[in-house]
């Protein structure tokens, strides 16, 4: 039954995964950097359009050159304020002058950085200028146009790029670096944020030189790009179950008495259970131990683990600690994120009693087994030369001490027991969640042939 439970409680670790998973995979909009679109439906045949405000504001710039061909890359920043971002995609904006509706956009290539990009202290998170992540790409909807060339002018349809990203991010500013490619001689350009009477709409930046060093863009005010990023905001978790059901949250996998990891003493007792804290959060942070609230937690060497000791990523985004705690004792504890985004405090623990005794014997048990039958084996082959006696031929003080012996029967029943004792022992493990004691083996290669020879004796005796 221990072994059922254990599997049951594990199969529900691996659904949170999986869910966790699953809820990661949709998408939904996190965030987006500012309008295209200042003028709806203005456009030939109703189309939306993005009006550069050449007598408004005095600004000249159509758009900023991002050609894979000529090395120019553009960038702007975002910040994910708290939890994590699942980015699934990110949609970017470009049009080359003189294309149709028609998409003539060949390539996106994108990197994401933790700071401005390629400065000192900035490090490269996702991505490079090497790997077109283009996804899709389709008209927008909307026209690059002039002040005077508004509602007639279609040279400059801008089209909607689509990337892959499938990425995760933790708190913390973030900019995106990205180049594009197309099949017309004219761009790509990128188009800015666009909103009627304001001149300054972000901090981009361009690199004419493949992303070595940036400047900063601007018209009649510095520009932001249009973005939309995509994908699933979440919570750093822990895995926690109420197996006990007191309401309270337990470890991962509590009271596992099937787990072969446990330490055992000589007799086969637990003396410490094994478990472990798994936590689901964004990929290459640092999770630690910042809080012993009750009890004690140990190593596999029975070493008490220090605070602050680190959970190991076992896989992006997911940070494991395996720990051993005291029969009866228990433990509570806080871990916490150190690095890679902001403090995120998580709780979790347990409490674990002495695992039942199966009635399987340990060491002492079975000396006392292998005396009960070989004082039963003497009994009876004293009763057997007893009978013999008294049945005329011969008496007991004259009987010939030889020790009755059937070597084919004593094989034979050899056999049957040792099978017999293999079978208890599965059944035991499998259906009773019994664990093997480092007595078991030896003990039963002793009982086992003092068993066959008293039930050789009984058939011998019958026949």
């Amino acid at each position: 039954m221990k072994i059922i439970i254990s599997t049951i409680k594990r199969l529900c670790l691996l659904l949170f995964l999986v869910a966790t998973s699953i809820s990661l995979s949709l998408g939904a909009v996190l965030y987006d950097n500012g309008p295209l679109v200042n003028s709806p439906g203005s456009g030939s045949g109703g189309a939306d359009e993005s009006i550069l405000q050449t007598i408004t504001l005095g600004d000249n710039i159509l758009g900023w050159g991002h050609q894979v061909n000529f090395q120019n890359v553009v960038a702007d920043d975002f910040t994910v304020s708290s939890g994590m971002w699942n980015v699934s995609t990110i949609t970017f904006y470009a049009y080359q002058t003189g294309s149709s509706t028609a998409s003539t956009i060949t390539e996106v290539r994108l990197q994401i950085w933790d700071g401005p990009p390629n400065e000192v202290g900035s490090n490269l998170v996702f991505g490079d200028l090497t790997t077109n992540r283009m996804a899709s790409t389709t008209w927008s909807g909307i026209y690059r146009v002039t002040e005077t060339t508004m509602g007639s002018a279609t040279n400059r349809p801008i089209m909607k790029n689509v990337v892959n990203v499938n990425t995760v991010l933790g708190p913390g500013t973030y900019w995106l670096a990205w180049q594009t490619n197309g099949t017309l001689g004219s761009g790509p350009w990128a188009p800015p944020v666009t909103i009627l009477g304001q001149g300054q709409t972000g901090n981009a930046r361009q690199s004419l030189n493949n992303g070595g060093t940036y400047n900063s863009i601007a018209d009649t005010g510095s520009k932001g790009f249009p973005f939309i990023i995509e994908g699933t905001a979440m919570d750093p978790t822990i895995s926690q179950t109420d197996s006990d059901g007191d309401g309270n949250p337990d470890i991962t996998d509590p009271c596992a008495c099937g787990d072969p990891l446990n330490i055992i003493d000589g007799m086969g007792q637990i003396t410490h259970f094994h478990d472990f804290v798994l936590v689901v959060s964004g990929p290459g942070e640092t999770w630690q131990i910042t809080a012993l609230n009750s009890g004690a937690i140990f190593d596999n060497g029975l070493v008490a683990i220090p605070l602050n000791t680190p959970l190991v990523e076992i896989s992006p985004g997911v940070y494991k600690l395996d720990l051993w705690h005291p029969v009866g004792v228990g433990f509570n504890v806080t871990v916490d994120r150190t690095a890679g985004g902001g403090p995120f405090p998580l709780v979790t623990g347990g409490t674990c009693n002495a695992c039942p005794l199966v009635g399987i014997p340990a060491m002492g048990e079975w000396g006392l087994i292998i005396l009960a039958l070989l004082l039963l084996s003497f009994a009876t082959v004293f009763m057997m030369r007893r009978q013999t006696a008294i049945a005329g031929f011969g008496n007991v003080t004259s009987q010939s001490s030889g020790i009755p012996f059937d070597k084919a029967s004593f094989a034979k029943m050899l056999v049957y027991v040792m099978i017999g004792l293999a079978a208890a022992f599965a059944v035991a493990v499998s259906a009773f969640g019994y664990e093997m004691t480092a007595a078991d083996v030896p003990g039963s290669l002793l009982a086992g042939p003092a068993l066959a020879y008293l039930l050789h004796l009984v058939l011998s005796k019958k026949d």
